[in-house]
């Protein structure tokens, strides 16, 4: 049922979010990381997860956009190939994303799929938020 593979499709993002904290980046860039400003430690981890595009998408292509309002696109997402749905199925993903952001950048960080390649979108996009004081 679409409940339940989304909630396993969540813990599935957030387990693989925990290797890559615990495994993956070093214990010095994650306190760096979390000294920096939001904005930039943002940045920061958007060009560390596109150096490491492959990780994440697979045979898909990653964009990442910067700035004040962070947005991550996959194009071509193998998680969607054949598919077609009425709800962004791109759980997987946003619980990675989201994982990383609310750990490394700020605890109040928010990852929206904000489009789906399996609803009819030109890609999957995932939009990154906070709130800054």
């Amino acid at each position: 049922p679409r409940d339940q593979a989304v909630a396993l499709m969540e813990d599935a993002g957030r387990l693989t979010a925990d290797y890559l904290l615990a495994n993956r980046i070093p214990p010095l860039v994650r306190v760096i990381l979390k000294a920096l400003p939001a904005r930039l430690a943002a940045a920061v981890l958007i060009r560390a997860i596109m150096a490491n595009a492959w990780t994440f998408v697979g045979s898909g292509r990653l964009v990442a956009h910067s700035g004040r309002q962070p947005r991550l696109d996959i194009h071509g997402n193998p998680f969607c190939a054949g598919l077609r749905a009425d709800f962004p199925v791109c759980a997987w993903h946003r619980a990675v994303f989201a994982r990383l952001f609310a750990t490394l950048v700020s605890r109040r960080a928010r990852v929206v799929e904000i489009g789906c390649e399996a609803n009819g979108d030109p890609c999957c996009s995932f939009a990154i938020r906070w709130d800054t004081p």
